[in-house]
């Protein structure tokens, strides 16, 4: 369950990232991986 919750942590961070950043890319090799 504290893996699940970092995920849910580390997807919001990534989003906001994507957000501000325009990362997309790494946002999509994160959500790939699991």
């Amino acid at each position: 369950m504290s893996v699940r919750m970092f995920y849910d942590i580390e997807q919001t961070f990534l989003y906001l990232v994507n957000d501000e950043r325009g990362c997309s890319a790494i946002n999509t090799a994160k959500f790939a991986r699991y």
